[in-house]
């Protein structure tokens, strides 16, 4: 799928079943739908990724699903760390699981969906991102953020305070989805010289990259944090 700033990430109401074919097993992605703007000063910029945060209008259950996400990102960023510690055994040859050798399969082997989830997350760190809550599919708040932390957020007029502490909560979600999206990133990026290096590329990194990308990936997309085995 293309990404583009009219792409829009979602946040999925059936987290386990988007794991897959979304972004931290989080976000699901898909084209952008019409803006409604319910104010005439709504905040918007042209390059802006739109993460769409829809949630029921029982605030409990609403804040349910809220920590479900944040629950999810607490276990990819664990999954993260084992992923460094066996991509760091991997190429000391010294743990068990996969070792790099001259017989590693190298960018040919990348699949399609293998491929678009790299793009995925690098469309993630665009510099600005457009956060926006709904409830019921009604949207009720919307904050952009910019490059260097800055925010600037509107939100619909008789907004209570527990709907704006929902999108206050799903802001911080989007804030620390985007930071562990730059962490995977690191790593695979690190992982891809060390392969580079140790197998000697011609190609360098960037011909180890899929590789990489392909070895931190099937870590975050396991369900059983006591499974060791090699991806």
């Amino acid at each position: 799928m293309e990404i583009t700033a009219q792409t829009r990430f979602e946040l999925s109401d059936d987290l386990a079943a988007k794991a897959a074919t979304g972004v931290l097993g989080i976000w699901r992605v898909g084209p952008s739908a019409p803006s409604v703007a319910f104010t005439a000063s709504h905040p918007t910029a042209p390059d802006a990724l739109l993460w769409r945060i829809d949630l029921p209008a029982d605030p409990r259950q609403a804040a349910g699903r809220l920590e479900a996400g944040h629950a999810r990102l607490r276990t990819a960023s664990d999954r993260l760390a084992d992923a460094t510690a066996r991509l760091d055994a991997a190429l000391d040859r010294s743990g068990p699981g996969v070792a790099f050798t001259a017989e590693t399969p190298l960018a040919g082997t990348s699949t399609d969906s293998e491929l678009d989830g790299w793009q995925r997350l690098v469309s993630c760190c665009r510099p600005s991102a457009l956060v926006e809550t709904r409830i019921q599919d009604q949207p009720v708040a919307r904050s952009l953020l910019g490059l260097g932390g800055n925010l600037r957020t509107v939100c619909r007029t008789g907004l209570g305070p527990r709907h704006a502490g929902l999108h206050r909560d799903g802001v911080r979600l989007v804030v620390d989805s985007r930071a562990a999206v730059l962490r995977v990133i690191a790593c695979v990026t690190r992982g891809a010289v060390a392969i580079s290096v140790r197998l000697a590329l011609p190609g360098g990194a960037v011909l180890a990259l899929p590789v990489a990308w392909r070895f931190v990936q099937r870590v975050l997309a396991e369900v059983d944090r006591g499974r060791t085995g090699s991806p």
